[in-house]
């Protein structure tokens, strides 16, 4: 995934407006609207966002197999994480 997006010199709020865009989906596709779940969703996709800005800029490369980090959900208080 990172291969895809590393070297397209993305805008600077790219990461910014794509957040706001995936919340505003979540909402479309009636997703819960539970305040926690609201949280880690948006916690996670700015994570997401960040890493892909960092590796955004014209001549970034990445090595074929470095992954994104992926949040799966709470588990008592405590959020899950793997790698895809």
């Amino acid at each position: 995934m990172k291969a895809l997006h590393a070297g397209t010199g993305a805008q600077t709020d790219m990461g910014e407006r794509f957040v706001a865009c995936f919340m505003l989906a979540a909402d479309d596709a009636v997703l819960p609207d539970d305040p926690e779940f609201r949280a880690v969703l948006r916690s996670y996709m700015e994570s997401a966002a960040a890493e892909v800005m960092a590796i955004s800029p014209q001549g970034t490369v990445v090595p074929d197999r470095l992954s994104l980090t992926l949040v799966l959900g709470r588990t008592r208080g405590r959020v899950r994480h793997l790698a895809a």
